[in-house]
Formats: structure tokens, sequence, C-alpha cells
């Protein structure tokens, strides 16, 4: 037991993030990171050396936006994927939707699946949805078992913004009840004065 207690390994290089609250060290088993955080992910997909936060926004300032978002997927820091996925116009998701690789797939839903939670976009990312299905759909098909989560997640996110939005629209609809109930009443009321 002294033996699994006094378990050692060498060290090339530590570095310590600026909160203090996580570290990575370089080793001979690679690289390792710690955190007092439990919902820390750091899970970066095909990692290359050019793949960096400066490369991703330098790409969407030329407009390769394709390219953008499939480093920033790679990277996998939500900052970068959601500044890259709102930078998107409209007219680009079909074509972008086309070219992103099935194994890229499951994270941008996942992506989405995040922002639907928080962010007001819900058209826009409706629209991302439904193209990547279209292009998608026979992959998500055969792979359901790896999307399932996934997919779970889309629908609870979308059926409480649709619950929301059902709230919203049977408020109006007694408003304008209301208001067409109104105007009959003050139609009445104004052929009596006339009548006397």
């Amino acid at each position: 037991t002294a033996r699994l207690r006094d378990r050692r390994m060498e060290i090339y290089s530590i570095r310590f993030s600026p909160s203090g609250r996580q570290f990575a060290c370089s080793s001979i088993e690679g690289m390792l990171i710690y955190s007092l955080d439990e919902n820390v992910l750091f899970d970066p997909y095909q990692l290359h050396i050019s793949i960096t936060p400066e490369n991703i926004l330098r790409c969407l300032d030329d407009k390769q936006f394709i390219k953008a978002l499939v480093m920033s997927l790679r990277l996998n820091e939500s900052k970068y994927v959601k500044h890259v996925f709102f930078s998107i116009p409209v007219e680009f998701v079909s074509p972008i939707c086309s070219q992103i690789h099935p194994a890229l797939l499951n994270r941008l839903l996942g992506f989405i699946a995040d922002f639907m939670a928080d962010m007001p976009h819900l058209e826009f990312m409706l629209i991302w949805i439904k193209q990547l299905v279209l292009f998608h759909g026979q992959y998500i098909k055969d792979n359901l078992p790896m999307v399932f989560t996934t997919f779970r997640n889309l629908q609870k996110n979308i059926m409480v913004h649709r619950d929301d939005l059902l709230k919203t629209v049977q408020r109006n609809v007694y408003s304008l009840q209301y208001l067409s109930s109104l105007s009959k009443f003050e139609k009445i009321s104004v052929e009596n004065e006339y009548c006397l």
C-alpha cells in the first residue's frame, strides 16, 4: 500500500489558470487537467496546433464560416462556438449544414441544445436543426444511440420554448377577444345614443 500512496510521475511543465481553480500538467502520461470545479470539461476533438481562438476569429472575419465553425467545434470551447454560431448569416446555414462532417454533428447539436436553454434566437436555432436533420438524417438514423441524448435535450428545450410561446399566444387571444367584445359594446352604446 505504501507503493500506491507514493506514486510519482515526471512532470515536464505545469501551468495554472488565471482564476487559480485549475491547473494543467504535461507529463509522460500526457496532458493532465485538474480542477476544483466539477462542471469544467476540456474535451478537444482532433485538436491541431493551428486551431487557436485567433485563427477562428480570423476565419470568421474572412467570412470562412464553415472553417471557423469546424475549428471552434474542434476546440470545443462554448464561448467560441457560440460566437461563431451566432455570427453566421442565416443564408449560409444550409450550405454549411451540408458540409458539416458527421463526426461533428452530435457536438454541434449538443451546443445548439445548450444555446436553446438560455438564448432567445429560437427561429435561427430551429433553422439550423432542420437543415442538419435534412442533410444528415440517414446518419442520425443509423447512429441513433449515439445522438439520442442530444436529441432528447433538444426536444426538452424546444418544448420549453413551445410552452412559453403557447402561453403568450393564449394571452393574446384572450386580449383580442376582450378588445373585440369592447368594440361591439361601444357600437351598441353609440347606436343607443343616436336612437334617443
